[in-house]
């Protein structure tokens, strides 16, 4: 990991607020269930609703906690994708990114941008970068990345399925 971090700082979002709603959610499914078993009133309608809003909230929960933070220093122009359970980090320098697309992934009110890079092995790779609301960072990487690379391709639309063809 990098010790100097002075100009570096998350672009990332914690989803703290989806979070917040998931956590919501499962302890009223909870609640809800105890009450039904209490009243005696149990039936196969109410197993199959608690059952499928605890897997689609658990699978929310499992998704916001599996991204990985994304950090960018704007002086040494160096995106930092950290996977903090494998306690590993990718420094991607600007120059290295091919196209940064916005994406229609990412929920209602929510964006997020898929940027394509080259590795150290001139291999293409993909990150998602979930950016933090009504914060600009991604205008600053894509600036600071079209002064590095001019062949930038940028895209700030998107329509879902043309995702499936990038």
């Amino acid at each position: 990991m990098t010790t100097d971090n002075s100009n570096r700082y998350r672009v990332s979002t914690k989803f703290t607020l989806t979070k917040v709603f998931v956590f919501i959610g499962l302890f009223s499914i909870v609640f809800s269930t105890i009450r039904e078993i209490g009243n005696d009133t149990f039936s196969q309608k109410s197993i199959t609703g608690l059952s499928l809003g605890t897997i689609v909230l658990t699978g929310l929960l499992v998704f916001v906690y599996t991204r990985k933070r994304i950090d960018y220093d704007d002086i040494k122009q160096i995106l930092y994708v950290v996977d903090t359970k494998r306690q590993t980090e990718i420094e991607i320098p600007v120059e290295k990114i091919d196209k940064i697309l916005y994406s229609a992934i990412g929920g209602r009110g929510n964006k997020s941008y898929v940027i394509v890079y080259r590795d150290f092995h001139n291999q293409r790779q993909k990150v998602r970068l979930f950016p933090i609301p009504f914060d600009n960072s991604i205008d600053t990487i894509i600036t600071d990345t079209k002064l590095q690379n001019p062949n930038l391709v940028t895209r700030n639309w998107s329509i879902g399925w043309n995702e499936l063809f990038d």
